[in-house]
């Protein structure tokens, strides 16, 4: 429990005679040395004597340490990194010298500099300030690198040695441009001839240092972008025999023969122009994806997946007529339903087919003078115009159903006398004949006891409805014992109507 030196490390395991000898313990000394000179004098790594260390030990060791040879300086004037940390004393400090050792790396490394063959520092003339290219936190001297600030390496320049483009040792001075590195490369290519083609040496206008190789290299082609099916091919595809200066820009400078033997259509017989740009774009990955603009006559429905030869015939273009039944003659003479001949339907086919209709089945006329509704609608042509007869036919409904009307029961429109004007009863949005309601404005019906009753319920002769009864439901009885004391009063059909025509008491 002594408090005034605390014991630690391996004093904390010694026996007191260690220390207090010849059991002295008062005034016992508390510096390290006064106990550990002969450690300090018989120190050999390093030679503590020699290199006149200060006896204060704790300057180095602790007392915390387990023995004497834990020691260690700290070391904060060069602080110890990398290959160093694991370094011997003695590996720096040679002859146990420490005081005014020095701290520049070339005083210890002369003879890595002198020894350097890659690059050879002697030859280039390097710096001896070895911290230019090596760091102290490297594991070796190897890791060196330079930092190439003035010409920053990437691409394949990344992965050279240095000796890749500093021949000779020859550091200071060393070009930057490309071509005093790469002539052989300029001199020999083929694809294309570079010094056929006259191209220029600055390397950089299709080559870049972030290549990882010199194939890598491409021309901007500003002037004329690649695009579509030009995308991919090599240069001699269009600079033929490495002529590149004053190269044609028009299509059919290079596509002639394409132009000639184009048989879809036949461009040479339609006498097309040879300016290519009408009909086939830059972005089009091959010849047959030419379209031709067809603004003056816009292609909808079948016509936009036809053939250009299902219109112009025999190779002709110019002056093609835009009438449409100058191609579709043959189906106007051949159409049955209706037939267009015997009807004498106009030539113009506008006016029930659409060109944006898919086939020509779904012409429909728009029927405006006698809009079709109800249970017209859907209805073939030939229902109505029987035999073929458009102009001139009737539009009252009695010349198409004089049968229905003849034949009608419930009430028969002919022994009651109706009159042969249907729409009286009939609308043309009804979707059956059955719907036919009488509007029974001399008798308004269509409210009260009265409504819902069928007709024969009032008119018990069917064959003639100015005949009317009211004594079949009103019976004599109830009748006169409403009517006590009205002048003039008559049980009687026709004196009824006469007090009652709405119906109303």
């Amino acid at each position: 429990t002594h408090t005034k030196w605390a014991l630690q490390g391996n004093h904390a395991t010694q026996v007191c005679t260690a220390c207090h000898r010849n059991n002295v313990y008062a005034g016992t000394p508390q510096d390290c040395y006064s106990c550990h000179q002969k450690d300090y004098t018989a120190a050999a790594n390093p030679n503590h004597l020699a290199a006149g260390f200060p006896q204060a030990c704790e300057t180095c060791h602790k007392a915390t340490d387990a023995n004497w040879k834990q020691g260690k300086f700290t070391h904060t004037k060069w602080a110890l990194q990398g290959n160093h940390a694991t370094q011997v004393c003695s590996a720096c400090h040679r002859n146990n010298v420490y005081a005014g050792t020095p701290q520049d790396c070339y005083s210890c490394h002369q003879k890595d500099y002198t020894g350097a063959a890659n690059p050879n520092h002697l030859a280039a003339g390097f710096p001896q300030a070895c911290e230019t290219c090596h760091k102290v936190t490297d594991a070796n001297w190897k890791q060196g690198k330079f930092t190439h600030t003035k010409w920053a390496l990437q691409g394949n320049h990344a992965t050279q040695v240095c000796s890749a483009c500093h021949k000779n040792n020859v550091y200071a001075g060393t070009p930057q441009d490309c071509y005093s590195c790469h002539q052989a490369k300029y001199t020999g290519a083929t694809n294309p001839n570079h010094l056929a083609a006259g191209f220029p040496t600055n390397c950089e206008s299709c080559h870049r240092v972030s290549d990882s190789s010199w194939r890598a290299g491409t021309y901007s082609h500003a002037t004329w972008p690649l695009q579509g099916g030009h995308v991919g091919r090599s240069c001699n595809s269009c600079h033929r025999t490495n002529v590149y200066a004053g190269t044609s820009r028009q299509c059919y400078s290079c596509h002639q023969q394409s132009y000639a033997g184009a048989t879809n259509p036949n461009h040479v017989q339609a006498g097309f122009p040879t300016e290519c740009t009408y009909c086939h774009r830059a972005t089009d990955s091959s010849w047959n994806q030419g379209r031709f603009d067809h603004s003056r006559w816009p292609l909808a429905g079948s016509h936009a997946s036809q053939p250009c030869a299902a219109c112009h015939r025999n190779g002709v273009y110019s002056g093609t007529s835009q009438e449409c039944y100058s191609c579709h003659q043959a189906r106007y003479q051949q159409a049955a339903n209706p037939n267009h001949l015997a009807a004498g339907f106009s030539t113009t086919c506008t006016p029930c087919h659409k060109v944006a209709d898919p086939n020509w089945h779904l012409g429909v006329y728009s029927h405006t003078k006698w809009p079709l509704v109800g249970a017209h609608v859907g209805r073939t042509c030939n229902t109505c115009h029987r035999n073929n007869v458009y102009s001139g036919l009737s539009s009252d409904c009695y010349s198409c159903h004089q049968a229905s009307y003849q034949g009608a029961r419930n009430p028969n429109h002919i022994s009651a006398g109706f009159p042969t004007n249907c729409s009286i009863c009939h609308r043309v949005s009804d979707t059956s004949w059955s719907q036919g309601r009488f509007d029974h404005t001399w008798f308004p019906i269509s409210s009260g006891k009265h409504a819902g009753n069928p007709c024969s319920a009032c008119h018990p002769n069917n064959q003639n409805y100015r005949v009317f009864t009211c004594v079949t439901c009103h019976t004599r009885s109830s009748t006169d014992s409403k009517h006590r004391g009205v002048s003039g009063y008559i049980y009687d059909s026709q004196a009824c109507y006469a007090c009652h025509p709405t119906g109303r008491e």
